[in-house]
C-alpha cells in the first residue's frame, strides 16, 4: 500500500505538437473516475439537468439573453467548450484538450453547437425532454464543429421556461452545475451586459486548475493520513460479510431500456418538520436520507431468515464535494468541472435490524453512517485519494458481478439556493425570472440512481434506473425510503417523552 505515491498537481500546458495553440492537462481524481465510468458503460453518466422557471420576457429576447449567457460561460468557464481525447479502454488516462477562441467565426460556430432554443408547445414536459436528450451520445456535432456540452432553453406558450445543461459527469456535478446555472441566470438578468467586451483568446487562463492544485497541494502527511485512508478503503472491500441491495430486476439491463425517473415531493410545512428534527436530533439531512435508502432495501428485499445473520449496508461509490476544501485561489461559482472523492461507506446492520422498533432502527444506522463520514472527512487526506487510486494501474478485473445491475448509489444536492438563487430581477424592476423546479437524468444507469434535493423549501427524493423491475417495484421503494424518512417525527417525539433506547445525538 505504500507504493502508491501523493498525487501530484497536473498544470495545463501548451501542445507543441498541434496548431492552433492547443492546452492540455491529464484528467485527474473524479474528472478521470467520471470519464472511465462514461467509456465503460457507454456514458451512462452523462447528464442532463436545468431549472424550469418563469417570466413575461418574450421568447426571442430570452433566446438572446441566454446565448449570450452561454457566451460568457464559455469564457469564465472555457472547460465546457474542451474535448477529452486519448484511449477509449476504460482504464487509460485521458486529457483534457482546449483550444482558444481564434475569431469570431470560431466563436459563433462553437454557439452554434452548444446552444439550442426548442419551442415545446403547450407544456415544456421537462421529463420527456429529459429522457429523450439522455438517448443522445456526446459530444454534439454540427457543420464539423463539435461539444461535448450543450444549453437548452425550453419554452412553452404560457410564459414558462427551461434552462437545462447536458454533458459528462467529468464537467457536470451537481454543485459546480448549479454554480453556472447561477452564472447563467445572472447574464440573462443583465441585458446591458455585451459580450463583444470579452476578450476571447485569453480565456484559456480561466481553465479549472486539477482536484489536487484546487485544494492546496500535496499533503505532508500523505505517508501517514493518506496511507492509513487507502488502507481503510481497501479493508472496506475484501470484508467477506455479505452486503444487501435490492431483490434483481426480472429484465436484462442494456442501452435499449428506457431511463425511468419517479420523484416524491414533500410538502414546504413537512420539509421544514423534517429538517427540524434531524437537527435537534445531532444528524444532518443527509444522514436521514442515507439511512431511510438503507432500510428501505430491507424492506423491499427482506432477509429470508427470521434469525438475523451478519449482513452489510454498503454505499461503495458515497461522494464527498471538495468544494469545502478549496483554496482561496478557487472560485466555486467559476470551478466547473468534476470535483468530489468517492468513499465506501459500510456499516454492520445485525445491530440495527435487531432493534426494538423501527424509530430505534432508524436512529442506530443514523449513528453509524455518521461514525463513518465524520472519520473519512476528518482525514485531511480525503480529497487526494481518489486521485491516487486511478494512478496505480488497474489490476484485471473478475468476471462481472451481477449484484452491480441492483446496486443502488445515492447523491445529495442539499438546499439549491446556496448555490442557485430561484428569484432573480432583471434590469427593470418589473421583469423577473422565478425558478420553480430543478429537474435532472443521467443517460443510463445499471443501478439505482437516488438524488435528493431541496428548492422552494420543498425535500425531493428521485429514484431514477432502466425500466428492468417489475411495474411498481421500484415506486415500492421509494415509497419505503419516505416512510423512513417520516420516522425521525415519531423518533423525536419519543426522545422529548424521556423514552431511553431511543434518544439520538443531543437535543
Amino acid at each position: 500500500m505504500s507504493a502508491i505515491p501523493q498525487p501530484a498537481s497536473q498544470p495545463w500546458v501548451v501542445d507543441p505538437s498541434r496548431t492552433p495553440l492547443t492546452y492540455t492537462r491529464p484528467l485527474v481524481g473524479s474528472e478521470c473516475f467520471a470519464d472511465r465510468v462514461s467509456v465503460m458503460f457507454d456514458g451512462s453518466g452523462d447528464v442532463c439537468m436545468g431549472v424550469n422557471f418563469s417570466s413575461p420576457i418574450s421568447k426571442q429576447e430570452l433566446k438572446q439573453r441566454a446565448r449570450g449567457a452561454l457566451d460568457k460561460l464559455r469564457f469564465a468557464c472555457p472547460i465546457i467548450a474542451a474535448s477529452i481525447e486519448g484511449p477509449e479502454d476504460g482504464v487509460s488516462t485521458r486529457n483534457w484538450v482546449y483550444s482558444p477562441v481564434a475569431n469570431d467565426w470560431d466563436r459563433q460556430a462553437w454557439l452554434d453547437v452548444a446552444f439550442s432554443f426548442e419551442e415545446r408547445g403547450a407544456s415544456l414536459n421537462t421529463y420527456d425532454f429529459i429522457r429523450t436528450t439522455n438517448t443522445k451520445r456526446l459530444p454534439y456535432e454540427v457543420n464539423g464543429k463539435t461539444s461535448l456540452f450543450r444549453c437548452y432553453l425550453l419554452a412553452d406558450n404560457t410564459g414558462g421556461y427551461g434552462l437545462y445543461f447536458h454533458g459528462p459527469h467529468a464537467i457536470m456535478d451537481g454543485w459546480p452545475t448549479l454554480h453556472a446555472l447561477a452564472l447563467m441566470f445572472g447574464w440573462m438578468s443583465d441585458a446591458a451586459g455585451s459580450p463583444s467586451t470579452l476578450e476571447f483568446g485569453t480565456e484559456w487562463m480561466n481553465l479549472p486548475v486539477d482536484p489536487i492544485t484546487a485544494t492546496g497541494g500535496p499533503r505532508d502527511n500523505w505517508e501517514s493520513a493518506g496511507i492509513q485512508l487507502l488502507q481503510e478503503v481497501a479493508a472496506q472491500q475484501l470484508r467477506p460479510v455479505p452486503c444487501h441491495t435490492l431483490a434483481p430486476p426480472s429484465r436484462a439491463t442494456n442501452m435499449d431500456r428506457k431511463p425511468i425517473r419517479i420523484k416524491h415531493t414533500f410538502p414546504s410545512s413537512e420539509t421544514k418538520a423534517l429538517v427540524d428534527a434531524t437537527r435537534r436530533s445531532g444528524f444532518s439531512v443527509t444522514h436521514l436520507l442515507e439511512a431511510a435508502h438503507c432500510l428501505a432495501l430491507f424492506a423491499c428485499n427482506p432477509l429470508e431468515s427470521n434469525v438475523v445473520p451478519e449482513v452489510d449496508f454498503s454505499a461503495e461509490t458515497t461522494i464527498f464535494s471538495l468544494e469545502r476544501e478549496f483554496t482561496a485561489s478557487v472560485n466555486p461559482t467559476t470551478h466547473l468541472i468534476s470535483s468530489f472523492s468517492v468513499m465506501p461507506v459500510r456499516i454492520p446492520m445485525a445491530g440495527p435490524l435487531k432493534a426494538d422498533s423501527p424509530q430505534e432502527r432508524l436512529q442506530m444506522t443514523m449513528e453509524a453512517l455518521k461514525a463513518q463520514y465524520t472519520h473519512y472527512l476528518d482525514n485531511p487526506c480525503l480529497s487526494h485519494v481518489l486521485a491516487a487510486q486511478l494512478s496505480v494501474p488497474p489490476t484485471p478485473s473478475p468476471p462481472a458481478d451481477q449484484r452491480r445491475m441492483f446496486t443502488s448509489v445515492f447523491t445529495n444536492l442539499g438546499v439549491v439556493e446556496k448555490r442557485l438563487p430561484t428569484r432573480w430581477q432583471t434590469e427593470t424592476s418589473a421583469t423577473k425570472m422565478d425558478i420553480d423546479e430543478l429537474a435532472l437524468g443521467h443517460r443510463m444507469t445499471d443501478y439505482v440512481g437516488i438524488h435528493s434535493w431541496t428548492i422552494n423549501s420543498r425535500m425531493h427524493i428521485q429514484v431514477q434506473s432502466a425500466d428492468v423491475w417489475d411495474d411498481g417495484y421500484l415506486e415500492r421503494f421509494l415509497e419505503e425510503m419516505c416512510n423512513h424518512v417520516r420516522l425521525i417525527l415519531l423518533t423525536i417525539k419519543r426522545v422529548h417523552s424521556g423514552v431511553g433506547s431511543c434518544r439520538i445525538g443531543s437535543v
